[in-house]
Parts: C-alpha cells; structure tokens; sequence
C-alpha cells in the first residue's frame, strides 16, 4: 500500500523549473512551449488551473492516506504526509513564479507578484542563500595527473563493477560529463579518461546510483524523497574525495561555484570582465571556454529582469559537503544511514530510515579502487 500510494503522488508531482535553451542561455523554465502562445494573459488561467487540478488530485490522496492510517506503518504514514506537504510547496511556489517569467517573455506583461525573490525558491528547496556564498575563497590548482586508460580498459572495470552490483547499467553517449540518470551511468564517449574522470564515475556517480539502489532494497522504490538531492550531492562529494585522495594524493573540494557567484555579485565588474574571470576559475577545473560560458548563463539565468535573481542550486555542493563532512565525524553510523534511501536530514532526525537491506558500498569502494590503481600503476 505504501508504494502504491508513493506511485501515486509521483504522478501528480510538478516538475519544477526544467529549463529550455535558445542560443545557449537558459529560457523560460516554467512557460513550456511559450512561442505557441498567442496571449500570455488567457495561457495563466490554463497554467493555473492544471497547478490548482494538481493540488485537488494530492488533497485526494492525502484524504486516502488518512482513512487507511490504521493499515500503514507509522513510518510509512509520516513519509507520505511529508511528501504530500512538500508537494504542495512546490505547487504554491508555481504560482507565484507565473508572471515573474512570463515578464521576460514580454516586458509589458505586468508582474502580479512584485515581491516575488527566488531566493524563496533557493531557501525552501534547496536551504542556500546568497548569504551562503562563501566569501574570499581561494582556488588552488589541483596536482595534474595525467595518466589515462583506453575505452576498453574503461569497459573492463565498469564489467567488474557489473558483475560485484547486480542490476547495475551504464551506457556512453554523448555527454561531455560523467552523470548518472535513473539507475543507469553516462559516459561520455570517446578514447581515452583520465584518472580524475574514473575516481567521478566509481565514486561520485556511483553514490547516485547506491542510493537509489538502496532505496529500491529498502521500500521497494526508486521515488526521490522530498529535498533528497541536498545530501546526496554533498554524500557523493564525500566519496568521491575520501577515496579520490587515495589515487591522487592531496586531492581536495574546491568551492568552484562560490567563487563563480560572488563574481557576479560584483556590481563593479562589468558583463566582460566577468565571463572572463568565470572562465579563469572553471579553466582550472578543466573548463574548456565554451562549457565555461555555459555555465555562466546558468549562474546568471535568472538575473534577466532583476539583477540580483539567482538560481543558487549550486551552492549545494559546498554547504552539504560541508554538513557531511560535520555528520560523519559526529557519528560514523550516519554513512550507512546516508545510503540507505533518497532521504534528507529531516528524514534521518525523525528517524524515517531503514538500513536492513543495503548493499554493502564499502566493499565495493574498496574493490574498485583496488582495479582502478591496476589499470593505471601497472
């Protein structure tokens, strides 16, 4: 029943934010399709109503739950509630985000919401602030390794990890980055990587998948939980670092991002100057200057009507690697805890966890590092 009911508030779950690209720079998130509207004014009555329709379908649901208390687990009945609520956030902060980006669309489109600020959006979703942005950062470059394997090298450790985690996918394709989508690692496909793209793949993007693996294991479901991403990011850092500093010593977090918003924080820099030093900061993280400007349209991609509108969600990575780092060393048990299922820290203080059925990660951490210093040492 717990599953069912987990089913059924993804189907009703908003997608937040996806974003459309025009000529490189992000556009419009929330308005799909908007060149085929002819007004704007009549489209937010449509727009509104399937938020609105939503909102009854979970209501629906939520009435559902609390008739059939009685048959959940206490566990299994406080998720759901939680989920719900957190739903209902993201259905409500639609709203409101309607008129702010059907402004950019046309300028004479009147906002309703004048005190609209994503900084709402960064708050409840994602914890971050612009008062989170780290200040005075300094970048040190990381000690060049420039050891590479083959494709078919590549191939062979990925068969061994095949073979150590049952149900594990991973395909190349054209990606310029290693990533891991719904149970399944991409891998950008060419010749040859290189040792820091291999301590990416096995231990940051197999955190992704270990979790969602486990969360599968554990409640019988690949459902991300409410505000999940938070700590995975900062959980995947982690292991990619811990055991990255056993491949290349020394290896260590840079507060890339950090760096990169307090540039455009900086009202004395003009557009220029700023996309240049943005590219003098990603460069060192092996940034060519095209991926590098992309990047600078999606720190600037909100900042098109008010110039101090950020979308924050990269500042992720440092405050949760952060908090992490802080959890781990007040209690070790947390690492089994974390990996456990597609929860948050809210989840883990309410004790809304269950560890029973984890695959055992360390032994394959262990293992595959074991491979990797083989391919590359040997």
């Amino acid at each position: 029943m717990f599953t069912k009911f987990l089913k059924s508030i993804s189907r009703n779950n908003v997608v937040l934010l996806k974003p459309l690209m025009k000529n490189n720079i992000m556009q419009n998130p929330v308005i799909f399709w908007y060149s085929k509207i002819v007004d704007l004014k009549d489209y937010r009555y449509i727009y509104l109503w399937n938020l609105y329709a939503q909102k009854a379908k979970l209501q629906k649901i939520l009435n559902r739950v609390e008739k059939n208390k009685s048959k959940l687990e206490l566990l299994h009945y406080e998720i759901l509630k939680k989920e719900i609520k957190f739903s209902y956030k993201k259905i409500d902060f639609l709203k409101n985000v309607y008129d702010f980006e059907a402004n950019k669309i046309d300028p004479k489109y009147k906002i309703s919401y004048p005190e609209f600020d994503y900084d709402y959006y960064n708050k409840i979703f994602f914890w971050v602030t612009k008062n989170d942005i780290q200040k005075d950062v300094i970048i040190t470059a990381q000690e060049e390794n420039n050891q590479l394997i083959t494709k078919n090298q590549l191939i062979e450790l990925l068969k061994i990890s095949v073979e150590k985690v049952p149900g594990l996918k991973y395909k190349f394709w054209a990606y310029a980055f290693m990533s891991h989508s719904s149970g399944v690692l991409v891998i950008p496909n060419k010749k040859t990587y290189s040792l820091r793209e291999l301590i990416t793949l096995f231990f940051h993007e197999m955190t992704h998948f270990f979790r969602r693996y486990n969360n599968i294991r554990n409640f019988w479901t690949s459902y991300g939980f409410s505000d999940y991403m938070k700590l995975e990011e900062g959980f995947s850092l982690y292991n990619e670092y811990f055991y990255g500093d056993k491949l290349i010593p020394g290896l260590k977090y840079n507060a890339y991002y950090d760096v990169c918003y307090a540039i455009l924080l900086n009202e004395k820099l003009s557009q220029k100057q700023k996309q240049e030093r943005i590219y003098n900061v990603l460069k060192i993280k092996g940034f060519s200057r095209e991926k590098a400007m992309h990047y600078y349209y999606r720190f600037h991609r909100y900042a098109s009507v008010w110039w101090n509108q950020f979308f924050l969600k990269d500042l992720v990575y440092t405050k949760w690697y952060e908090k992490v780092l802080k959890k781990l060393e007040k209690n070790p048990k947390n690492y089994d805890i974390f990996f456990s299922w597609r929860i948050w820290l809210s989840s883990i203080k309410s004790k809304l966890y269950n560890t029973t059925n984890n695959f055992d990660t360390r032994a394959y951490f262990d293992s595959i590092l074991i491979e990797i210093q083989k391919k590359i040492w040997n």
